[in-house]
């Protein structure tokens, strides 16, 4: 059987971190968790992490970047309705495919384990979103809401459908993905023309 490449101890390592921080918490994880749920040595582990710090960081931050490139993947979308259905359908394809992802970049980013600078690349991401939110608020295509309540009524059937999947091994059809996503424009539209 041929080894595994270097990424793909890297992944093996990164779902392990996730799993072993979903058992344990953020607090109760240590290096030790997470080598036994990827089964490599503590040695293998402190080749690619410096500590338990580095090691959340920088799982966080990968998958944080997977996120985001799977929001913004298609965005070619000429108007501001037609870019929030891609946002929501790129969120949606990456909550289907790393439930546990999602759910930990959301539980993790929380405590605020992130050094400045990777923080400040964080943050960059997110503005982006936001930056097409608050565009669709200005052009009147959403309602005139505080952008926070946007996003929330935007990603809480994520983290419903997210926690539903890891917990109860749950997947979701296209046809509930479309009818969640027609019940939260009529929420946040300034109109009820669903952008299909």
């Amino acid at each position: 059987m041929p080894r595994p490449s270097k990424e793909q101890v890297a992944e093996n390592i990164r779902n392990a971190v996730v799993r072993a921080t979903a058992a344990k918490g953020i607090s109760g994880v240590s290096m030790a968790d997470v080598a036994k749920e990827a089964k490599v040595s503590a040695g293998t582990l402190y080749l690619h992490f410096d500590n338990k710090t580095d090691m959340l960081q920088q799982t966080y931050l990968h998958i944080k970047r997977a996120f985001y490139a799977s929001l913004t993947a298609s965005m070619t979308a000429a108007t501001s309705a037609e870019k929030i259905r891609q946002l929501w359908v790129g969120m949606f394809a990456f909550v289907s495919a790393d439930p546990r992802g999602f759910l930990f970049i959301d539980n993790t980013g929380a405590f605020e384990i992130l050094t400045a600078e990777q923080a400040a690349e964080a943050q960059i991401m997110q503005e982006d979103i936001r930056q097409i939110l608050a565009d669709a608020i200005s052009d009147g295509t959403l309602a005139d809401l505080p952008l926070d309540v946007v996003t929330t009524l935007l990603t809480a059937p994520a983290l419903l459908m997210a926690r539903s999947s890891v917990m109860q091994d749950r997947t979701f059809s296209r046809a509930e993905l479309e009818l969640t996503f027609d019940r939260v424009w009529l929420s946040i539209s300034a109109s009820p023309t669903n952008p299909h």
